[in-house]
């Protein structure tokens, strides 16, 4: 922990079980919780980890740069934040997770997204819409790279178990560790759950279909892209201009209209999907 002390307060309300972190200077980010823990970055560009159910201050990190908390990447013992730089390339940067203390950065990274494959990988890929094709596994413990990759673009990104599943011109599957193809083929978009949260990792789901013309949500097997169920929408839901689904708690998918105040919601279990 840095010898410089983070002015961080916690006032805690013991009888509604609820706590408030405030921050002298510029205040705190964006929170994320992952597990018992909650992520922030706090004033001095650093970043912090309070426990979610007292608010008690775990660790503070050094100074990380600018980082985006709201794309923290947790895999085993180590925390991966992007970090933006005032000069060249943007950064990543691993923390350990029980002591906040920084166990590698990768200073110069086009590759700012990231997400978790297990407790040994994480996987980085281009953020912006203009230079979205590059990807590449990255090791946990080291921040040393794995596997590189490219594709003309890549749209979306489920991790399920060890996989990687990409929406790269056609739906394919990765191994997380070695980025070797697993399968590749099938269309559709593919859609997240809300949080990061996977439920059943043997399958993924995706959204086929435009704003007018038939429309259908797809249940798909990690392991080998075949589609197990489809849920495919009534004509009287096709005249209206349909939002992308989104994941939420209880296997329950999201759709909001774009006109009126239209909402749908779709239930699925395991491979079934209904409405």
């Amino acid at each position: 922990m840095a010898d410089d002390r983070v002015p961080l307060s916690v006032a805690v309300d013991a009888e509604r079980r609820l706590w408030t972190l405030r921050a002298k200077g510029a205040g705190v980010g964006h929170p994320v919780v992952e597990g018992d823990t909650v992520y922030v970055s706090v004033p001095g560009e650093r970043v912090a980890a309070l426990d979610a159910g007292s608010g008690r201050v775990r660790w503070w990190s050094r100074e990380v740069a600018e980082v985006w908390p709201p794309y923290v990447a947790v895999g085993g013992d180590v925390v991966v934040f992007p970090a933006r730089q005032e000069t060249g390339p943007d950064a990543l940067t691993g923390l350990d997770a029980a002591t906040g203390r920084v166990r590698w950065t990768r200073r110069e990274s086009a590759l700012c997204t990231v997400v978790a494959v297990g407790d040994s990988t994480f996987v980085v890929w281009n953020g912006t819409p203009e230079e979205r094709g590059s990807i590449a596994g990255v090791d946990a413990l080291t921040g040393e790279t794995l596997w590189e990759d490219e594709f003309e673009r890549i749209d979306g990104l489920v991790v399920r178990a060890e996989r990687v599943i990409l929406g790269a011109g056609r739906l394919r599957a990765l191994d997380g560790r070695s980025g070797d193809e697993i399968w590749s083929g099938g269309e559709g978009e593919l859609l997240r759950q809300a949080g990061g949260t996977v439920e059943d990792a043997a399958v993924f789901l995706s959204w086929r279909g435009r704003s007018y013309g038939p429309k259908s949500l797809v249940v798909g097997a990690s392991d080998t892209g075949e589609q197990l169920a489809e849920t495919r929408f009534p004509g009287e839901a096709q005249r209206y201009r349909w939002g992308h689904p989104e994941l939420v708690d209880g296997g329950r998918a999201l759709f909001y209209g774009t006109t009126g105040r239209r909402v749908r919601l779709l239930g699925y279990h395991g491979v079934a999907c209904g409405g």
